[in-house]
């Protein structure tokens, strides 16, 4: 595997360091706390998004590669959208938040994660 430096790749690149930097400071300082559980799931889909599509995919050379970088990318997308919602949930106390608040709808916005991640 190849790579070529390009400046377009720098905004991505960071933006997944700093996400899984943060998403292992948050898991570090509460594992046991659901909601810090569930912010560092968000920050690790966030830095695989970004690392997928705006980030290493630039600097790749191998188009096998890039469009495995791309799919990576867009099945973190799907998969943060989802886990957006059970972690408003847990975080904010509105009653549009309510519907996400309950353990079966965490269980199956877990499980439609895992279908929408296992289609892309």
């Amino acid at each position: 595997m190849q790579l070529v430096w390009t400046w377009w790749a720098l905004p991505g690149i960071l933006t997944f360091a700093v996400a899984l930097a943060a998403a292992f400071l948050v898991l570090r300082t509460a594992p046991t706390r659901l909601l810090n559980r569930r912010l560092a799931i968000v920050l690790f889909l966030e830095g695989m998004w970004m690392a997928g599509t705006a980030g290493l995919l630039f600097i790749v050379e191998s188009q096998d590669i890039a469009f495995a970088l791309g799919t990576l990318g867009t099945a973190a997308m799907g998969a943060l959208t989802l886990q957006y919602f059970a972690f408003l949930g847990i975080s904010v106390q509105s009653p549009l938040a309510r519907p996400f608040r309950s353990n079966r709808v965490l269980l199956t916005i877990d499980l439609a994660t895992l279908v929408v991640v296992s289609i892309i």
